[in-house]
């Protein structure tokens, strides 16, 4: 299992909007994604920095669902709230708890 780990630093006050614009998005973004296993939207609103973490089956299924035509599109309706570009890294789970 890998799970992808997204940093982004936001404008001020746009936590919201982007928790908001994710909740209506994400789900039909990876509804057909047989590799997506589930996500999780954090944000640190001291510093209005959100992360998100991504669990995929397989590496490969996350490069090629990051690189589509649908996901940049989706991710581009976000990024009049950004900061900064984001954050990504795709590691492997090695162990669980």
């Amino acid at each position: 299992m890998f799970i992808a780990i997204t940093k982004v630093q936001l404008k001020p006050g746009a936590v919201d909007a982007v928790k908001e614009l994710f909740a209506e998005t994400n789900p039909a973004l990876v509804a057909d994604q047989p590799d997506w296993i589930e996500a999780k939207f954090t944000a640190d609103h001291s510093t209005n920095q959100v992360t998100v973490l991504a669990f995929w089956k397989n590496a490969e299924s996350y490069k090629t669902f990051s690189a589509s035509d649908n996901f940049r599109q989706t991710m581009g309706r976000f990024a009049p709230h950004f900061a900064g570009p984001p954050e990504v890294s795709l590691n492997e789970i090695l162990f669980e708890m």
